[in-house]
């Protein structure tokens, strides 16, 4: 059986490791808004977000509900953008939009949709958001 030092050094690896993969994420997706990056970004958060549920006992209280209030911001903004990218990917595959108003209407909307996001991730990246995140949940403790 795993000692209690144990399990609480095996769960500040595994979000040690999904925050990492969160940051990385980030920095893809400002670097470019594209659909793939937009989805990664997403898929990070939820499995960061996850990892401090899963682990939610181990954790300090406060700190993991501001987090987790953070990251909803993030995710919602990318989902406004997320969900007009397979509204357009629909569009395409079911082939209703025959003089392409559809797609440009929402090729539009996810113009206009991307600034929020990418303000979003601009204030996590020049805030060191996840270096204060790593000291509030105690993930440099040995």
């Amino acid at each position: 059986m795993l000692a209690s030092a144990d399990i609480t050094r095996y769960a500040r690896q595994q979000i040690t490791a999904r925050l990492g993969r969160l940051v990385f994420e980030v920095h893809r997706a400002s670097r470019g808004m594209d659909v793939e990056a937009i989805h990664d970004l997403r898929v990070a958060i939820r499995r960061f977000s996850q990892s401090l549920a899963v682990f939610a006992s181990l954790l300090p209280k406060r700190p993991v509900k501001k987090v987790r209030r953070r990251l909803k911001r993030i995710r919602d903004t990318a989902g406004r953008v997320r969900d007009l990218d397979i509204a357009m990917a629909l569009v395409e595959s079911l082939e209703a939009d025959k003089d392409g108003a559809l797609r440009a209407h929402l090729a539009e909307a996810r113009k206009q949709a991307e600034p929020a996001l990418a303000d979003e991730l601009r204030r996590f990246t020049d805030s060191n958001q996840s270096e204060k995140w790593r000291a509030a949940l105690g993930l440099d403790q040995p």
